[in-house]
């Protein structure tokens, strides 16, 4: 999936560079992502934590190539049933914006690394892992 692709990225030395939101609206999703987070960090994607109000949209760029602009979330909720939509773009010049507007809103983001994940109480690492176990039956 995305995770084993973006490590698997990061391992070849390709930089990959992840924001997410520093706060959810949803508190179990939020104690879930940790634990994935840290998962990431550790193979050498660099996540950054957003601290602005809710982002919802999701993009990303590739070589400032490839795009992609959408609502879907990674997951089972949103592959089943929710209505999302992704659109792919194939031009540079949409690519360079996204990377241009990516660099821009890094400024406004706390990095999240294994540091970050050891630096948590254990009882919050324990959530974090207990809330991604159930993610499935949420």
């Amino acid at each position: 999936g995305l995770r084993r692709a973006l490590t698997r990225a990061a391992m070849r030395g390709v930089d990959v560079r992840v924001i997410v939101p520093g706060s959810s609206d949803v508190r179990v999703i939020q104690w879930a992502s940790l634990y994935v987070l840290r998962g990431l960090s550790r193979y050498g994607v660099r996540i950054m934590m957003w601290r602005g109000p809710m982002m919802h949209a999701k993009t990303a760029a590739i070589d400032a190539t490839w795009s992609t602009i959408g609502s879907y979330n990674f997951d089972a909720q949103s592959r089943f049933s929710n209505l999302e939509v992704t659109v792919e773009i194939l031009d540079t010049h949409v690519g360079q914006e996204l990377v241009r507007n990516f660099e821009q809103s890094v400024a406004n983001c706390d990095p999240y690394d294994q540091t970050s994940w050891r630096g948590l109480p254990f009882w919050m690492k324990a959530l974090a892992w207990l809330c991604y176990r159930f993610r499935r039956f949420l």
